[in-house]
């Protein structure tokens, strides 16, 4: 079994809209024209595209921060990108939100977001059934909403406590032969060296998500929102991979998971290439993608 994962492909643009102006998407939006846009380059989505048909994957992974400031216009623009993936792979592809998906509490957008959940997931879930369980044979996909809207300067997630009695009850639950267990959110539980994430842009829950990988319960986290992609493994051989953002470093994070052995192998491939050239996983932040 083969996952392909990437995201934060951050498409942007200005606000569209004067009630923009009264919320924290004026200051999203000027960091995106002003700084951001110059780096960003959404052509890579299509590369992607292109390299993970060579790859053949089982799963398509966007672990969030399709937008920058989670304005309808720019959910339009990240869904028509992402399109012919949910045409290739249809509900082998699975989204989460990231903290910029959720960006703030404006009607107009969490509905575009709850639409956007939607059309990527193929209409099976709604953000409200998440946690939940999926996929394919000894395979198991463990998908955790931790997005909400912030204050002006915060970037930060958290697990909340009906998620984390819902979330464990699934993974307590008896394992099947071989099984291997990933759980897909946005937020990393810990920097590429292990140290906790500044309090600007942490997890609340993040130690609680990290202790799920010290105790075995799941055999890997994949996440986003750090944008420069790392591996990083705990003591026990579970790892968390950050894919980082697609459209600024141009990485796609592949994981192999074999049934027979029960064993996980991962490498990054750059969509710059003309081919799925792989470079194999490093546990170092100064050997990872740059």
């Amino acid at each position: 079994m083969r996952i392909v994962h990437f995201s934060d492909i951050h498409f942007g643009g200005a606000p569209g809209t004067l009630s923009a102006l009264f919320d924290k998407r004026v200051l999203g939006s000027a960091n995106f024209l002003l700084r951001r846009a110059a780096w960003i380059r959404t052509e890579r989505v299509a590369q992607a595209l292109a390299h993970a048909q060579e790859l053949a994957p089982d799963w398509v992974v966007c672990t969030g921060d399709i937008t920058s400031t989670s304005s309808p216009r720019e959910f339009a623009l990240a869904q028509k990108a992402l399109q012919p993936f949910v045409d290739l792979f249809a509900e082998r592809f699975v989204y989460v939100p990231g903290n910029h998906d959720a960006y703030v509490p404006n009607h107009a957008c969490r509905n575009a977001l709850d639409s956007a959940f939607d059309m990527l997931n193929s209409g099976q879930w709604t953000r409200a059934s998440l946690p939940l369980e999926t996929g394919i044979g000894a395979l198991r996909l463990f998908l955790l909403d931790e997005a909400q809207p912030n204050s002006w300067i915060m970037s930060t997630g958290r697990v909340e406590k009906s998620d984390r009695s819902a979330l464990r009850k699934l993974l307590e639950q008896p394992r099947a032969k071989r099984e291997t267990r990933i759980l897909i959110s946005h937020f990393p539980a810990a920097k590429a060296d292990g140290r906790q994430l500044g309090t600007r842009r942490q997890l609340e829950g993040g130690a609680w998500v990290r202790q799920l990988l010290r105790d075995g319960l799941i055999d890997a986290a994949l996440c986003g929102h750090i944008h420069r992609p790392f591996a990083r493994w705990e003591p026990n051989g579970t790892a968390e991979f950050c894919a980082g953002s697609l459209t600024l470093h141009g990485w796609l994070n592949v994981l192999d998971c074999c049934d027979e052995k029960g064993t996980l192998s991962q490498f990054w491939v750059d969509v710059r290439a003309s081919t799925a050239k792989c470079q194999p996983a490093e546990a170092n932040l100064s050997a990872a993608p740059a």
